[in-house]
């Protein structure tokens, strides 16, 4: 039987953060997209991604400090 550490409720939030950033990620990015655009990974897709990238490192920060 192994005991888990307690977790408080900034560590609980940063994780939540964290598993809703990647699914978002996950979830959203393949289906933002443009029609009128001939290429496949447009800039907008980018920008989506590295702002959910940037809240996640956030959440780890904040989580670790």
């Amino acid at each position: 039987m192994t005991t888990a550490r307690p977790t408080s409720r900034v560590e609980a939030i940063s994780e939540g953060i964290i598993e809703a950033g990647w699914l978002l990620a996950l979830g959203l990015v393949p289906l933002f997209f443009n029609i009128y655009s001939s290429r496949s990974y447009e800039p907008d897709k980018v920008a989506l991604l590295r702002s959910l990238a940037v809240v996640m490192v956030g959440a780890w920060a904040w989580k670790v400090a």
